[in-house]
């Protein structure tokens, strides 16, 4: 299944160039709309090294396409810019079967971006927090089929782990190198992602509809939160090359603070965006003992994959992505293959789905002795979310959603959990900003 997901991504890629949107190209024609400004200077402050839109900024340093709308409220002074974004959800989430159980909780993120122009080049602090340790239960929320991290020394599995009050702080420094077209960038982060995987999935537009994390969270962008994270790239208007040296070591349960930083892994990724609506990528890593549960078991991970975004209108959009993952942890290869599409219809009206499918082993679902190493499960989720006009005064756009999900499992794990496809119900408020780009 995993080489027909590579041959998907990469139908995706020509039918994202067959759009007619056209390849950018050196000169700044694509420069970056239009930002709320307040400064004195006679001359345009260059927001973006080599030009390029804000709206290929993304988690970390991962790319998104130029068209892909930002929500957020972004403001000039003199030479330095400020973001801010934010999307925050309130949810009931029930599970259904005997591994299925019910949550009320928040998952949320902020993200505040602060540059300035230093020495011919563009400085960049960027801080990412989440409520979540205080807001989601500490084991997780329920979702079947999930896995990763751990709670209490025991692996989790059937739940999301919440996520960490810092999610990213990171410094960031890109410079042209001339008049070549061609620029170079340093990530450094107490805490950060690395050059491995696509754009995580809250930040994804394709996934923005969906409260919850992926099943393949963990096959995909799980390391969009490391304690420790160093990368250098060197990249054009089309092609970014980047290598990151990382902490591989999944975050502990201990949510609101730092964990021990470390560089004991290592990714590379080259990223494409041949036109303005669409972004892909290829990556590689290393991970060091990533499982606090598997000390001394070392993890390679491959990734590939492909976003698309049409925008038709100031309100309507549309982003799809798919994307396939390969993990192999003592000498087990396991795989992973995603695909979702968000459609913004007239900025009222929104519909989401995905589908996964994954692999698990045993240990993974705490299976015990007598199953196969690996077990093909899937997922798929339908959503429908009706934004309201924005609150007035404040910068806020509420929205109400629904979603009905199905949990897919092999025969031999029905016992288990109640049947061949367990349903699952989320009911759900969303709160992001009003203002896009």
């Amino acid at each position: 299944m995993g080489r027909w997901a590579i041959v998907l991504i990469a139908v995706l890629g020509v039918s994202g160039i067959a759009q007619g949107q056209e390849a950018d190209g050196g000169a700044p024609q694509d420069a970056p709309a239009p930002i709320p400004v307040e400064h004195h200077h006679s001359k345009p402050l260059k927001m973006a090294t080599l030009w390029l839109s804000h709206a290929r900024e993304s988690s970390g340093t991962s790319w998104q396409p130029d068209s892909s709308p930002v929500y957020g409220t972004h403001l000039v002074i003199d030479d330095w810019m400020l973001m801010f974004h934010y999307a925050v959800f309130g949810v009931f989430d029930q599970m259904y079967g005997p591994r299925g159980s019910s949550a009320i909780f928040v998952p949320d993120w902020a993200m505040a971006h602060v540059q300035h122009q230093l020495l011919g080049g563009i400085a960049k602090l960027k801080v990412m927090m989440s409520l979540e340790p205080g807001l989601v239960p500490a084991r997780g929320y329920p979702l079947l089929l999930q896995t990763g991290e751990t709670y209490q020394g025991e692996a989790l599995h059937d739940v999301q782990h919440p996520h960490n009050l810092f999610m990213e702080l990171a410094l960031d420094y890109s410079r042209e190198l001339g008049s070549s077209g061609i620029a170079f960038e340093v990530y450094a982060a107490p805490v950060g992602e690395p050059a491995l995987g696509p754009t995580a999935f809250m930040h994804r537009e394709s996934a923005a509809l969906d409260p919850l994390a992926p099943i393949t969270h963990h096959d995909l962008d799980s390391t969009h939160v490391s304690f420790g994270v160093v990368t250098a790239a060197i990249y054009t208007r089309q092609f970014k090359v980047e290598s990151s040296f990382f902490n591989g070591h999944e975050p502990d349960e201990h949510r609101w603070g730092f964990n021990d930083l470390a560089l004991n892994s290592f990714s590379a990724r080259v990223q494409w965006a041949p036109c303005r609506g669409f972004v892909g990528q290829v990556s590689y890593g290393h991970l060091s003992s990533p499982e606090a549960l598997a000390p001394g078991q070392d993890q390679d991970r491959f990734t590939a994959s492909g976003t698309i975004n049409y925008r038709f209108s100031y309100d309507g959009n549309w982003a799809t992505t798919i994307a396939y993952g390969y993990k192999l942890q003592a000498n087990l290869p396991v795989n992973g293959v995603l695909a979702e599409t968000n459609l913004n219809a007239d900025g009222h009206s929104n519909v989401f789905a995905r589908f996964e499918w994954a692999q698990r082993t045993p240990d993974d679902l705490d299976l015990g002795p007598g199953f196969a190493p690996r077990l093909g499960v899937a997922q798929a989720t339908l959503a429908y979310l009706y934004e309201l006009d924005p609150l007035p005064v404040v910068d806020i756009k509420p929205g109400v959603g629904i979603a009905g999900m199905l949990s897919f499992v092999p025969d031999t794990l029905e016992n288990l959990y109640g049947s061949s496809a367990e349903p699952g119900l989320l009911v759900y408020l969303r709160l992001r900003p009003a203002t896009s780009l």
